[in-house]
């Protein structure tokens, strides 16, 4: 397929076959810090890849250091050139890159970006998808949440893949019912982890994203309430929002809230029996 604003990149080491998992994310650097049990599965299976969907061109991200003074186009191509260098090193099946503004993005009316999250689904058929949480804290990768959630609603059940998860990003997940949230043990290839987060030189540039992310995954695997997962070195932490697919009329705020309500009945239930 041809992408309206973008192109597709293809790994010079990336692997054949089938296209099990799928990362849709909002910006250039946001794939390797939430989707890395996808990319894990990718690059260990030899009958199914791992693919990147990125939704914007990244022209408005974070500047530090020799990045500060940037102008947007160049950006962009520092951007883009950083996620194929991940892109190589991981052994993706390809990288989508759509191209679209963060505007665009946020734009609830913008039915292109629907659309053509519906046409890349239907070309890949992955079985699992990882985007981002809808109860996180940035308002694009709600935004890009949120369409992945109406793309998938307009297609027919055999199209659809048959479970999306919201990952951790900018808002941690440990606060939530550990009943409610799913919990992946990486504990594996912590170089390959390092390696993955530090091509994006740029962003590393603002933030430490690599110590960051290494932290919070051993942080969620000490303080892990998953017994399945006790012996794990390293987690992250996603929600399954698959049954948003399944209930296509079933409001997504609503669904968003009831997490909030059960830390509310948490706290509120503790307060009752330690006062």
């Amino acid at each position: 397929m041809e992408l309206k604003k973008g192109s597709i990149y293809t790994p010079r080491s990336g692997k054949k076959g089938p296209v099990k998992f799928v990362c849709i994310c909002a910006h250039p650097d946001d794939c390797e810090i939430m989707a890395i049990d996808g990319i894990q599965r990718g690059y260990r299976a030899s009958k199914y890849t791992f693919t990147c969907v990125v939704t914007t061109d990244g022209a408005d991200a974070e500047r530090a250091g020799r990045y500060i003074k940037m102008e947007d186009k160049r950006m962009v191509n520092i951007m883009m050139n950083e996620q194929k260098k991940a892109a190589n090193i991981g052994r993706y099946h390809s990288v989508y890159f759509m191209n679209y503004t963060s505007e665009e993005t946020r734009d609830q009316e913008n039915e292109d970006i629907v659309n053509e999250y519906v046409e890349i689904i239907k070309e890949l058929k992955p079985r699992v998808i990882y985007t981002h949480s809808i109860l996180d804290r940035h308002p694009t990768h709600v935004a890009v949440a949120i369409k992945v959630i109406n793309a998938i609603r307009t297609m027919k059940k055999g199209d659809q893949p048959k479970v999306l998860y919201g990952c951790e990003s900018e808002r941690n997940l440990d606060w939530l019912d550990p009943a409610k949230v799913v919990t992946f043990d990486v504990s594996k290839n912590m170089r390959l982890q390092r390696q993955l987060i530090a091509c994006h030189k740029s962003s590393n540039a603002s933030r430490d994203y690599i110590n960051a992310c290494i932290g919070r995954r051993l942080v969620n695997a000490v303080f892990n309430r998953d017994e399945k997962k006790k012996t794990a070195k390293l987690t992250t932490k996603a929600i399954n929002m698959t049954t948003l697919l399944r209930r296509k009329e079933f409001p997504i705020k609503r669904y968003a809230m009831s997490f909030v309500d059960d830390l509310y009945t948490e706290i509120n239930d503790m307060m009752d029996r330690t006062l």
